[in-house]
């Protein structure tokens, strides 16, 4: 296939066609995986961050705060078990989940009391899978609709 054919199959410019070809040539498949990228390294795990979701998606009385509403200060002020992350890095995880807990009145949360543990276990297998395995995440309830309130 001509490399402006599969452009326009891919709907990619040329060059990205012409690299990806180049790399394979030279590398075989292990040419196909991302390089590490320039800038400086995550400094949160996907598990903290997770973490801090998990709290966002809380009440803050489960957090020994007085407030019914969360803010960003008593958003910052919760996750500080999870570690020292800076009131902007709490933001940005929020705003890269489209999360926006101090614009709702609640949240719903399981209330398994093993969900954490849960949770932990299957990012782990998407951030380290088994050696020549595929993950794939189906959600087979894709039909529910929410048709009443847990609470009012």
């Amino acid at each position: 296939m001509a490399q402006q054919e599969a452009a326009e199959l891919l709907g990619v410019h040329p060059r990205t066609v012409g690299k990806w070809r180049a790399r394979f040539s030279a590398q075989g498949v292990p040419g196909l995986h991302d390089l590490p990228r320039a800038g400086a390294p995550s400094k949160y795990t996907a598990a903290q961050r997770c973490e801090v979701l998990a709290i966002a998606c809380d009440e803050p009385r489960h957090y020994g705060l007085e407030e019914s509403d969360w803010t960003m200060s008593t958003l910052t002020q919760a996750a500080r078990p999870v570690g020292p992350m800076s009131r902007s890095s709490f933001w940005r995880t929020l705003q890269q989940n489209a999360l926006h807990p101090h614009r709702v009145q609640m949240w719903l949360h399981s209330i398994d009391p093993a969900f954490r543990g849960k949770v932990n276990a299957i990012m782990s297998i998407y951030e380290n899978p088994p050696e020549d395995a595929v993950v794939l995440c189906i959600d087979e309830k894709t039909g529910i609709l929410a048709t009443e309130r847990k609470s009012p």
